[in-house]
């Protein structure tokens, strides 16, 4: 039991650090050159703040995708892997 309760503890661990790895290393890009891709028709942005943050904000980006991040697994499939994705958290 002890075994198997480490092996499931250094499961998750590994997988948190490869999560952590892949949110340090995604590229960022500036406002300005947001703002010049707006009006694309390949580009997909998507909000992925949290509930309360979003509906908190004055600031939306006009045309984003409003998509909870608690539910990635349940939305990330359905994603057009042909467009430009641009994930929005500030």
């Amino acid at each position: 039991m002890k075994k198997a309760y480490l092996w499931g503890l250094a499961l998750v661990a590994g997988v948190l650090m490869t999560l952590a790895v892949a949110c340090n290393s995604a590229p960022r890009i500036a406002p300005e050159t947001l703002k010049g891709w707006l009006g694309n028709p390949d580009l997909l942005i998507i909000d992925v703040r949290q509930p309360a943050d979003w509906q908190s904000s004055t600031t939306k980006i006009k045309g984003a995708l409003r998509l909870n991040p608690d539910d990635v697994k349940s939305w990330a499939a359905a994603i057009p892997k042909d467009k430009k994705i641009v994930l929005y958290c500030s």
